[in-house]
């Protein structure tokens, strides 16, 4: 009589580890999708400060080269050095647009990376559950068979 009870019990005990098991990869799995998700706004959000800077960044400029020209006119300069200076005032704006850029696409690519690793861990803890799962059933039959067969 108590025989059939052991066995309902280890039964009962391997298929609720094995549900445990795979429950908690999946849980695992949804939650690495979910921070996936994420990197993948963050990615979104820095590609638009990225062209909201730069378009700052522009518009200064802009601001600059039109007080520079102002103030030559003013002074009643003209010429090369004028013009070297407001081309010189250029190549600085432009290489600030360029920094920005450069540091806002790094900061994408790592987003994105760091998006499609969560996503391939996903896919792991996944099938690690079920890995799990399978060996809680595994271990059970064993205990099962050691001790009843």
């Amino acid at each position: 009589m108590c025989e059939p009870v052991m066995i309902g019990l280890m039964v009962g005990s391997t298929i609720l580890s094995a549900t445990a098991a795979v429950s908690g990869g999946m849980a695992q799995s949804d939650a690495l999708k979910q921070q996936g998700a994420m990197y993948d706004r963050q990615a979104t959000i820095e590609a638009q400060n990225k062209g909201f800077a730069i378009q700052r960044t522009r518009e200064k400029q802009d601001r600059v080269l039109a007080q520079q020209s102002a103030a030559f006119a003013e002074g009643g300069l003209g010429g090369g050095t004028v013009t070297a200076v407001m081309n010189d005032a250029v190549r600085e704006s432009e290489m600030d647009v360029l920094a920005i850029a450069r540091g806002a696409d790094m900061r994408i690519s790592n987003f994105s990376f760091q998006a499609d690793q969560s996503r391939s861990n996903a896919s792991q803890a996944k099938t690690a559950g079920y890995i799990n799962g399978f060996t809680e059933v595994a271990d059970g039959a064993t205990s099962a068979y050691t001790t009843f067969g």
